[in-house]
Order: structure tokens, then sequence, then C-alpha cells
């Protein structure tokens, strides 16, 4: 783990969540589950930077970095598709974080 100097402080949050498609404006509804998000999300005392690895059905992954701002939960921002595995493989582009609700964000991928 990085050292630390005073006054400075890291948070070091886990995601094991499912991902499930889109139905419709509404925030509370959830589609048939395609898969899970695990990763990782470093908050820095600025409040800022993140990592995911989402793993979709058959095992197939995507990989998503890069920094999102946190105002006591993460909001909006866009984050690097820097890669993934099976059907994503080579895959390039963004991916557009918008929050719904404290259990609920889209993720539009552009690649």
């Amino acid at each position: 783990m990085p050292s630390q100097k005073a006054g400075r402080s890291w948070k070091f949050h886990v995601m094991n969540e499912g991902l499930y498609e889109a139905v419709d404006a509404d925030a509370w509804t959830q589609g048939a589950r395609i898969g899970s998000l695990n990763g990782m999300a470093v908050q820095t005392a600025g409040g800022r930077s993140l990592v995911h690895v989402m793993r979709f059905s058959n095992d197939d992954t995507l990989v998503l970095a890069g920094s999102l701002t946190f105002e006591g939960k993460p909001t909006e921002g866009r984050l690097a598709v820097t890669g993934g595995t099976d059907r994503f493989e080579g895959c390039r582009g963004e991916a557009l974080v918008e929050y719904r609700n404290p259990h609920k964000y889209t993720v539009t991928l552009r690649t």
C-alpha cells in the first residue's frame, strides 16, 4: 500500500454487483441480469479515481478504467474502455456512467 503523507487519506471500495439490462427511464426497474460488476475504486482526498472490471455471461470481460468525481457517491462521468476478452477482445472506446439512484447507475458503451 502506498505511503500516506499527513493530512491525506484514501478510501478503497470493492464492488461486486449484478449487471442488468436497461428497461426504461424508471430509476427503480431492472431488466434481465446480463452479468456482474467486479472491481475496485480508490477514492483520493481530492475525491477522484475509479477502476472497474465488468464481467458478462459466459466469462466475457470488459475492462473500464478512469476516474469519476465522488460526492458521497460516484457521480456521472466517462471511463475508458481499455480492452476485454472473448467477444470484447480488442474493444476500445468509452463508457458513459449516469447516476440514477443509490443502487442504480446506467452505463452506456460507445465502442
